[in-house]
Formats: C-alpha cells, structure tokens, sequence
C-alpha cells in the first residue's frame, strides 16, 4: 500500500499539492479528524517541502495530479502533533455489495464496469485501504447468491469469501426507503419520531422455492438472516450495531445496510441519504475508520516494554539483513538491533512506540513473521520478555 501516495483531481483552485498531502495525512494516520491540528495546517501550506516527485496526467475528461510524499518526514510530523499513526501493511477486505434495479438484485463484481465498483475503488485508494470485489463465477455462484447478498446472511456469505483470503467480509445493500420500509414496518420520521427498528419474529411457511416470487424469497432470506441474528451462538465473535436503527429521515430516497466481519467480530449499521456515491463514500470511511481505530499507533501510548524477538529459520546472511530491514520498517517499531545469531536463530532487541498488542496486530498483517505455539511472552532469566517467531521469508 503507498500510503506516501496522494492522487487527486486538479481543480480550479490550483491546490493539487495540498489537496494530495490531505490525503496522505489521512491514510497515515486512519483518521480525518488529524486535519485539524495546527501543526498539520501549517505543513499543508508548505506541502511543496514534502514532496519527492510528482507527475500531471489525464484519466478520461479529468486532469489528475499525483505526488510521491517523503514518508519518514511525515511521519515525523505526525509524532510530533501526537496523531496516531498508521504503517503501511493493512488488512484487506471482499466487498459483497447488492443493488435492486426494478425486480433484479444485482451484485458489483470485478469484472463491472459498474460506477458502484469504481467509487469504491477510488474511495477505498483514497482512504488506504485494500478492497476487493467477487468474481460471481460459477465457483461463486454456486456458493452464494444475490439474494443471500441482499439479505447480508453472512454465513453463507463468509463461506463464499473464504476462497479470496482476504482478512475482512464486507456486505452491504443498497435498497429504496421505500421498500426498507415495507420490510421493516418501521414509520417515517414524521410518522413516528425516534421510532426504533425491532427484528421480525414472524416464521414462513413452507412453500416450493420455485413458487416464489424474487420479492418473496428476498423477505425469506431477509427474515431467515434476522432470525438468525437472534440466536445464540458458539461463535467468539463479538457482534454489534453501530448507531441506533431509528426512523428512517423523511429527505432519505436512498439507505446503504451494511455487515463488516472478521474472525473475532461483526459490525453492522445502516446509512441514509439521497446519493448512492455518497453512501458508499460513507461505507468506506466507517471501513477505513475502523481499521484505523485498531491498527493506527498513538506515540503517546509507547511501551516500556523492549521485547526480545527469537526469530529461526534465519538460514542465510542476507536473512539476516532482510530480517533487520523489515523489523526497523515496522511503524510500531521505533528500532530494533541485531542481538545474536545462533545458528538458524537470530535475537532481535526491539524499541517499541505502540505496545504489544499493536506489535502482534503489524506482525499479524502479512504473516511473514509467525508465532511459535506456546512460546509466545516467554522470560528469559533476566526477566526480559521473550517472543518467538518463525521466519517465513
């Protein structure tokens, strides 16, 4: 991920070079709010000092700018604002997105040519963060379908995602107010304020799957997914809702339902408005905020704490190397040192800026550390923390 990289579009206003800085503030740091602080203000309006290289160039009718910013001076910057900060190895995530167009669901593919697939994909290259879409190839469809899409039943859904390895599951519908509202007989804000979303209880009736109607097996699919949210579970995902389900605004034309899951939780939350590029601009913020909230290091949570890193299957000198660049590239580390190496085991000494946690979620990310079962946080004599990988390369 180029998290260094700004592209933008050239307005009138002749402020590519800060408008390009923005961004890349936001993707280092996981958060728009990093914007506002006087030291941030203050770069922006000598954007020019960060730049390493840049280049003008035209994407159809547009005139776009893109510039390569000096990493290490903004991150520097950063430190000094105290905003967290956000390395460049990030999850990524499969992105099940279903529309209704008159009585057909349809689902964004990677093969679209779909305005949906390339809002995202520019909103999601702005934020930073790596979202992909499904194929819907018969190994696909064989294993989802757009009406399982529609209704957000995630079991079948991560079940289809498992196949693309990605980190996160992301499913979300867009759906006419209209019918949400029929769905859920929830009132209009002006029919009943604050009135709050509560499941459907009701059961179906046993009918043939060829006798029904899209619309009938939509609001099967859609019952069978809420009912399902309602029983318990053995599963160690934490489930929550973001934000109340409250009646839905009289202005609103337009709601983007929303389900993002990993192993260890599933969020879900509902947008209103009256244009689909500005609903899925929001999805992929809350995405991008909430990556930001859990991988983003703040440095004035440093950690006290300097770790020994046993890392084997080190078989080569230039392991050694690789190892020791790829250690001091960690933007949870702030450096680590060359201790020992004893055969195929080298002995990392690390300086954190963030803590533990946050080294085990940066390692976590592209695996080419991994833990040793049952060697984790181990003491060495000194009661020095120890923590034991394996070297993948």
């Amino acid at each position: 991920m180029n998290v260094n990289q700004g592209d933008v579009i050239v307005a009138k206003n002749k402020r590519e070079q800060q408008e390009a800085l923005k961004q890349v503030i936001v993707k280092m740091t996981g958060t728009k709010d990093s914007l506002s602080t006087n030291g941030i203000k203050k770069a922006l309006r000598s954007a020019r000092d960060y730049i390493l290289s840049y280049e003008y160039y035209l994407d159809g009718d547009h005139q776009r700018y893109k510039a390569i910013f000096d990493r290490k001076k903004i991150e520097l910057l950063i430190r000094q604002e105290q905003l967290p900060i956000w390395g460049p190895r990030r999850p990524d995530a499969i992105v099940w997105l279903a529309s209704k167009k008159q009585n057909d669901v349809l689902v964004v593919s990677e093969n679209d040519n779909s305005p949906l697939r390339d809002k995202i994909s520019a909103a999601s290259a702005s934020r930073g963060v790596d979202m992909l879409f499904p194929i819907m190839d018969l190994d696909d469809r064989l294993n989802v379908t757009e009406t399982d899409v529609w209704a957000r039943f995630m079991p079948i859904i991560s079940n289809a995602s498992s196949r693309y390895g990605t980190d996160y599951t992301i499913a979300a519908r867009l759906i006419d107010t209209n019918l949400l509202k029929a769905q859920l007989g929830v009132e209009s804000q002006s029919e009943k304020a604050g009135a709050e979303y509560s499941p459907p209880h009701r059961r179906l009736r046993g009918f043939a799957r060829d006798e029904l109607t899209l619309e009938q097996a939509l609001n099967e699919e859609e019952i069978k997914r809420e009912n399902n949210s309602l029983q318990p579970s053995d599963s160690k995902q934490t489930q929550r809702v973001l934000g109340p389900m409250v009646a839905i605004p009289d202005d609103a034309s337009i709601a983007l339902e929303w389900t993002i899951e990993n192993q260890n939780e599933i969020l879900s939350g509902r947008f209103f408005g009256t244009n689909e590029d500005e609903l899925v601009h929001q999805l992929v913020d809350e995405y991008a905020n909430l990556l930001g909230q859990k991988f983003a290091i703040t440095p004035n949570e440093a950690s006290t704490v300097k770790p020994l890193l046993t890392v084997s299957n080190v078989s080569s000198l230039s392991d050694v190397f690789e190892l020791n660049s790829y250690l001091n590239d960690l933007t949870v580390v702030q450096g680590a040192s060359l201790q020992k190496v004893d055969g195929h085991i080298a002995t990392f000494s690390v300086s954190l800026i963030g803590s533990l946690v946050d080294l085990n979620n940066t390692i976590a990310l592209d695996q080419r550390l991994t833990e040793i079962e049952g060697g984790e946080e181990a003491l060495t004599p000194s009661d020095i923390l120890q923590l034991n990988y394996f070297w993948q390369g």
